[in-house]
């Protein structure tokens, strides 16, 4: 019995690395835009500390520098695993009023609003509200003339390039967030034999915990909805 668990132990491996090898390398660039979900900002000011409401984004993809996102992998079968980066942007409107949930500062009570440049005269993640992580995909259905579809699930970091100002206090840095979760739905239509068209939609959550802002730091889920178009090459 001990030697047929061995002799089965190295013909699945033996299986999965001749498989493994056979994998068919991609490499896909896209461009897009994204949408974010309105969040809500636990935001710690010296010593005030304010749940924040309604806090819209703006994602500002057509402006420099632009939405874009790559991945490489392998692609056996069925499936798909690859590493993928999306460089996104989030500004949040300092004029736009939001609401004050809970609050410890009597000048901003709770269930009262603000504009958002009350609290910080600027707040963006825009020099990349950076999305880095590890996908697995499987392709669910795959027609004639080479157009099929997949889903896919992933998981990995945010890194995003925070700035923050008031009045004439700045601050700017990146930081790495854990976790960041993805999934996507992607349609591929093969132009050739290897070249083929891909485009789809990706959903993107990301925690920050204790973002540095200036006088204090900042935690919220972004969450954002993504339309993609772009290449993929065989090399």
């Amino acid at each position: 019995m001990a030697k047929l668990k061995k002799f089965l132990g190295i013909w699945i491996f033996c299986f999965s690395l001749s498989h493994f090898a056979k994998a068919q390398i991609f490499l896909n660039g896209f461009g897009g835009g994204s949408l974010h979900w309105p969040g809500t900002l636990n935001l710690q000011l010296g010593k005030y500390h304010y749940t924040i409401e309604e806090v819209h984004f703006s994602s500002r993809s057509l402006e420099f520098p632009l939405y874009y996102g790559f991945s490489l992998g392998k692609e056996i079968s069925a499936s798909r695993f690859s590493i993928e980066f999306i460089h996104d942007k989030a500004f949040v409107p300092p004029h736009r009023f939001v609401r004050v949930r809970k609050s410890n500062n009597s000048q901003m009570p709770s269930g009262t609003c603000f504009p958002f440049e009350a609290f910080l005269s600027r707040f963006s993640i825009s020099h990349g509200c950076n999305v880095l992580v590890l996908k697995y995909a499987h392709r669910f259905f795959a027609w004639r003339k080479g157009f099929g579809g997949y889903g896919g699930i992933a998981t990995g970091v945010l890194i995003p390039h925070v700035e923050s100002q008031h009045f004439q206090g700045k601050k700017s840095q990146y930081e790495i967030h854990f976790p960041a979760g993805m999934i996507d739905w992607i349609f591929q239509w093969k132009m050739a034999k290897a070249l083929s068209l891909v485009g789809g939609w990706k959903v993107t959550t990301a925690r920050i915990v204790h973002a540095h802002v200036v006088g204090g730091n900042v935690s919220f889920w972004i969450w954002a909805l993504h339309g993609i178009l772009g290449v993929e090459i065989y090399p």
